[in-house]
């Protein structure tokens, strides 16, 4: 696996997850960790620290590598509706019900143990690193059905599922509204 560059400042990395990396001079953020594999490529393109990590929903696939992360001294935020399947999954994990026949919502795939949050991404709010602004807009009921095994083409598909609660990390830009593109301010 390889970065993609998708504009001047945006790369794209295909791992257990899409792992996008917003870079600003010599550090960068990052949109979801997967297994933390793209931090073995940044130095390629100039990154010397990663800064800030910001989940888009609480799922293993998405996060399982961000530990590593932390310890080198990246900050993470988390959606805001979702902070207790991150830092409080082991309560949440101890409390959880063996059969859970009638709630669909989809818990199963949280992680295992508990994971610090810096900072929470609320709904409608602006998270701002450096130049860049993005605004967090709730997605409860949309889950994401990669047809193509995660190699992140375009026939990626988005569905309404009642009671998930993922939350993509959404901003506005010229072009309309997109999960992986930031405007400048």
């Amino acid at each position: 696996m390889s970065l993609i560059r998708r504009s001047e400042n945006l790369w794209e990395f295909p791992d257990t997850c899409n792992v996008y990396v917003l870079k600003s001079g010599t550090e960068c953020l990052l949109i979801d960790t997967g297994s933390s594999a793209v931090i073995q490529h940044l130095a390629a393109i100039g990154i010397e620290r990663v800064d800030w990590v910001l989940h888009t929903h609480h799922h293993r696939d998405q996060c399982w590598g961000t530990p590593s992360l932390q310890q080198a001294g990246a900050k993470v935020a988390v959606p805001e509706y979702e902070r207790h399947l991150f830092d409080n999954v082991e309560a949440y994990w101890q409390a959880r019900r063996v059969y859970d026949n009638y709630n669909d919502s989809n818990t199963f795939f949280s992680l295992g143990e508990n994971l610090p949050v810096d900072a929470v991404l609320e709904d409608y709010g602006t998270f701002v690193w450096r130049e860049y602004q993005f605004r967090i807009l709730p997605a409860k009921y949309i889950w994401h059905d990669r047809s193509d095994c995660g190699s992140g083409r375009k026939e990626d598909r988005f569905y309404r599922r009642s009671n998930d609660t993922r939350r993509k990390i959404i901003s506005t830009s010229r072009y309309g509204v997109c999960p992986w593109r930031s405007s400048r301010r």
